[in-house]
């Protein structure tokens, strides 16, 4: 499930060309027939939640703005609403398993990451401000690992060396906790 949020007022991202990155990295892998992706556009919470009791999702992927507060996704008329973290990770964790791993690719992440972090087998947080090419580019490494079958701690490190190989790791700094 691939969840993206820009709501009003805040700073323009690429949500679509992250969208169609994680599409591409699913159409090139050996196991595209296996894996299927849901996307929740101008999320709101709501949305996440019927999202998840009407599908059966492995990995929830949120992108878009964070606050060391929580993750902002959009209210019914398209303005930002803040999540709260145990709000979240309370929702999140009662569909675990088979939830077995949460992406945060938000700035300032990591700490609703760590708010997930006892309740999900891997979560994926950035402990500051990341920008839009960072954040595609480790998307890309992320789930090229994953279509090529392999497990989340390799499909991290991947997204991570891709960020590297990019040169755009200056100030990028993705977190992974496991239970």
């Amino acid at each position: 499930l691939a969840v993206f949020a820009n709501p009003k007022g805040s700073d323009a991202l690429r949500l679509g060309t992250e969208e169609r990155v994680i599409k591409e990295c699913i159409q090139m892998s050996n196991d595209r027939g296996l894996i299927a992706l849901d996307e929740l556009h101008a999320a709101t919470i709501t949305d996440v939640r019927r999202a998840l009791l009407k599908g059966v999702y492995n990995i929830v992927h949120f992108s878009g703005h964070g606050t060391g507060k929580g993750l902002l996704l959009e209210n019914p008329i398209g303005e930002p609403q803040l999540i709260p973290q145990e709000a979240l990770a309370d929702l999140l964790s009662a569909y675990s398993p088979p939830i077995e791993c949460v992406i945060l690719n938000a700035c300032y992440s990591e700490f609703q990451g760590v708010e997930l972090s006892s309740r999900i087998p891997y979560t994926i947080g950035m402990s500051g401000a990341i920008s839009d090419d960072a954040a595609t580019e480790f998307t890309r490494g992320f789930y090229d690992a994953i279509g090529a079958g392999r497990k989340i701690n390799f499909a991290f490190e991947e997204g991570y060396r891709a960020v590297k190989l990019a040169n755009l790791s200056d100030g990028f700094a993705a977190v992974f906790f496991t239970l």
